[in-house]
């Protein structure tokens, strides 16, 4: 005779089988339609700008035949074989999530069959509004509390489980939350290890706070701690960052390259979702498909129309950015950007800072700030020039502050050894460049290191010159990325720029030279 307790397992499991495959033909029925919609767009996504870009790409590539560039770990390629039971290709959806998008799809479907005639402007506020003219959004269940407990199943190896905690740690040192390990069979997320199940999460809560919900992370595919920092985002509530409403303002989806079945992946979210909370697009972030994501023929899907120096920001796997802590505390900690410059977490802290340099307050020390990388200091005022290296490898950071001048500077980087080898921590040096007021600055990059990967996985070197010091640049880890002739030009508009090289992999370098002139 079973238990109580035994038998209330037995009806959740029973209820969970129903759901999943309610789920799953909810699923079929989406990707059916959506991936018919999407076709239709195909060639619409023609642009000469950006086929000039893939010619730039092209011409690049062929001038260095022997470079040997390293396919980036994709969560896409990993789950390949499971892809029919996941959204997006490694995103868990409740029975309500794929509802929803089924529904979207075929009401937007019935609105271009019955509004040819509309303005395309009125087409687009109708797109994601209820009868009422309410905003829809894709149904996400927040986490009740800034407290949420986690635990491991038993068959996680111990290589894996330091990985997650490495992970966890990112996003509890940077935002309000705090993930804490509980037993076994407690409420909450529980990090798994199930061959077949890739690396795959629900977004956000799935349902009451008294029931686990899985991260699933097969082993060793999922072991990197970017991919599953990437999975702890979507188990909080984030969505790919390529399914932004505004995504076309910032990159290019190339449908020709992409599987038929997986066009769908591509669709975005019908309108603003409130999580987005007008944070920048950030072609940075761990949330973002790589620039081969889903692809059919090892060719690009997403091109960034910043250029062709920006593949290999897109995709990466190293960590959270800046800009996903800045969402993530939007989302949970009530983070408000003031209009006198400072910033307050209202759910944790009762008083703004002032933040220097785009920085925005610490929700867990309301008088420090979280710095936009290469910032340092309680409140962001100084450039970290110290730079890291991990326990047993010789910091050999040289970083600086330089002042541009009519002249031609050098700057020689260097960074790592060759016993650096890790997949979580990494050293990292940062140099800035500022210009005399109204002066602009031009960058030449002569030389870069030699470990060429998708997304610049071993390490890279980063330039951003954006006013928003908080937005992340355009990374450069081989030769052709210094295009056809083997020097790239960049320009820095507002008289700033921020260098930095990042090593998880032995070492990494940099050969470039600046000056400043007038616009």
């Amino acid at each position: 005779m079973k238990t109580k307790t035994e038998e209330m397992r037995s009806e959740e499991a029973e209820r969970e089988t129903k759901e999943r495959e309610q789920m799953k033909k909810l699923m079929a029925e989406y990707k059916r339609k959506v991936n018919k919609e999407m076709e239709k767009h195909v060639k619409e996504m023609e642009d000469e700008k950006l086929k000039e870009v893939l010619r730039e790409i092209e011409e690049a590539q062929a001038k260095h035949p022997g470079e040997k560039r390293k396919a980036a770990k994709s969560i896409t390629k990993i789950n390949e074989k499971h892809w029919d039971e996941l959204y997006q290709g490694d995103i868990v959806l409740s029975v309500e999530q794929a509802q929803y998008l089924l529904d979207t799809v075929t009401k937007n479907g019935q609105q271009k069959a019955n509004s040819q005639a509309e303005n395309g402007a009125e087409r687009r506020e109708k797109r994601g509004t209820d009868q009422n003219g309410k905003k829809e959004t894709f149904p996400i269940l927040k986490w009740p509390l800034l407290t949420i407990p986690f635990s491991f199943h038993s068959i996680i190896p111990d290589k894996l489980r330091q990985e997650i905690h490495f992970a966890i740690q990112l996003w509890n040192r940077n935002t309000c939350l705090s993930m804490v390990e509980h037993g076994p069979s407690s409420p909450g997320i529980q990090f798994i290890n199930v061959s077949g199940k890739g690396c795959s999460s629900w977004v956000g809560r799935r349902s009451e706070p008294t029931h686990q919900q899985q991260i699933y992370l097969e082993y060793p595919d999922c072991y990197l701690s970017g991919i599953i920092a990437h999975e702890i985002g979507h188990a909080l509530g984030l969505t790919h960052e390529h399914q932004r409403y505004d995504r076309d303002t910032y990159v290019w989806y190339i449908a020709d390259n992409v599987k038929l079945e997986k066009i769908g992946n591509f669709d975005k979210l019908a309108t603003e979702r409130s999580e987005d909370h007008k944070t920048p697009y950030d072609l940075g972030s761990v949330m973002h498909y790589g620039a081969k994501g889903a692809s059919t023929n090892d060719k690009h899907t997403l091109i960034p129309k910043a250029g062709a120096h920006y593949i290999n920001t897109i995709g990466q796997r190293f960590g959270p950015s800046f800009g996903d802590f800045l969402l993530m505390n939007k989302y949970y900690c009530g983070l408000q950007l003031l209009p006198d410059g400072s910033s307050i977490n209202t759910e944790v802290c009762f008083k703004n800072v002032m933040c220097e340099n785009d920085g925005f307050q610490k929700p867990k020390s309301c008088t420090e700030c979280i710095c936009p990388t290469g910032y340092a200091g309680n409140l962001c005022e100084k450039v970290d020039t110290d730079g890291y290296a991990p326990a047993g490898v010789t910091n050999n950071c040289k970083g600086a502050i330089f002042i541009a001048t009519s002249e031609w500077q050098d700057l020689h980087g260097e960074i790592g050894s060759d016993s650096l080898d890790s997949s979580t921590d990494h050293a990292y040096c940062h140099w800035q460049i500022l210009a005399e007021i109204g002066q602009l600055i031009s960058i030449q990059v002569l030389a870069i290191g030699d470990t060429c990967e998708d997304a610049c996985e071993s390490g890279n070197t980063e330039i951003r010159t954006e006013a928003n010091k908080g937005i992340s640049g355009l990374r450069l880890c081989c030769l052709s990325d210094l295009g056809s002739t083997g020097q790239l030009e960049i320009s820095a508009p507002y008289g700033y720029a921020m260098i930095s090289l990042y090593s998880f992999y032995k070492v990494q370098r940099f050969h470039l030279r600046f000056m400043q002139h007038e616009d």
